[in-house]
């Protein structure tokens, strides 16, 4: 399951159509746990993750009042707030192939002594 990060973000792919197979828990596991390891601001571990698997929930908006009821349900404060998603599922069609990148993607200012990157 591990890649090399630069490897993993080049060969990134938008999906936009998921098949229904379900994601392993072993791997939702995974994808969790790295979660846990994002920066929090100030490192007081203030987001709580929420995995919703069962697509009825999903549909649900938190600011609606089935939302709220669904906070309290799973014994959690009303004022969460959705900050973050991620989908996590198979592609109905294979991805295709990344598209080139526009020129001029990247500027570089320059800064530091004498108009020289700070390594030079």
């Amino acid at each position: 399951m591990e890649k090399n990060f630069l490897s993993l973000i080049k060969t990134r792919r938008s999906v936009w159509a998921y098949k229904s197979e379900p994601v392993p828990s072993k791997a939702l596991d995974a994808v969790l746990e790295a979660g846990t390891y994002a920066p929090t601001g100030g490192g007081h571990q203030s987001p709580t993750i929420i995995a919703i698997t069962d697509p009825k929930y999903r549909r649900e908006i938190f600011d609606s009042e089935s939302g709220k009821n669904l906070l309290r349900e799973w014994k959690l404060t009303e004022t969460l707030r959705g900050v973050g998603a991620i989908a996590l599922g198979y592609p109905v069609q294979e991805v295709g192939q990344p598209t080139a990148h526009k020129q001029n993607y990247i500027v570089r200012i320059i800064c530091g002594k004498e108009g020289k990157h700070a390594d030079q």
